[in-house]
């Protein structure tokens, strides 16, 4: 009888690289799904905080004009950006105006301008966060005649982006008026 030589079973070298090659494929797939998700985040965070300061400069604006007793006219400053909005209220004059500030963002230095609600002599508070620069603040005087006043407050919002990241390029506008109920 003779012995047949034994067969080992092993990988050619062919099919090593196409296996390789699948790895590479299936890694490359999956670190492109990786950056889609994580581009997507970075979307959604940028907007959401651009929608926050949004919300809480109407919301502010808004209340403080329905419980205003006036618009002081000689202390606003209207048509141009930055604006200054004050209230007449009961409990001390309430001012919406800007203010820059320096902030440290991936170790660079970037002035901001933040959106500021002040009541009486108490100091500023901040309405924006310093993830979002005020690009405009415009205040109008829409008040005819002897019709309650009338204001219009026009914002632009940005997120701060010193990089320039397409990602994390958002901004966003609105406008409100607002009508003194009291008289």
């Amino acid at each position: 009888m003779s012995a047949s030589p034994m067969r080992t079973k092993a990988f050619t070298f062919i099919e090593i690289i196409i296996y390789i090659a699948v790895i590479a494929i299936v890694l490359v797939s999956a670190m492109r799904i990786l950056w889609d998700v994580i581009g997507g985040s970075v979307r959604v965070s940028a907007s959401t905080e651009i929608a926050y300061s949004a919300r809480l400069v109407l919301d502010n604006i808004t209340r403080a004009g329905r419980g205003a007793n006036d618009v002081l006219t000689a202390s606003s400053t209207f048509g141009t950006h930055p604006g200054v909005l004050v209230f007449s209220n009961t409990g001390g004059d309430i001012t919406f105006d800007t203010a820059a500030k320096n902030i440290i963002i991936g170790g660079q230095s970037v002035t901001i301008r933040k959106l500021r609600m002040k009541t009486g002599a108490g100091l500023p508070i901040d309405l924006t966060s310093d993830k979002v620069d005020v690009t405009n603040f415009v205040v109008k005087n829409r008040t005819r005649g002897t019709e309650p006043k009338n204001v219009k407050v026009e914002v632009t919002l940005a997120y701060v982006n010193p990089g320039q990241d397409i990602a994390r390029s958002r901004t966003l506008s609105f406008e409100t008026a607002v009508s003194i109920r009291k008289h």
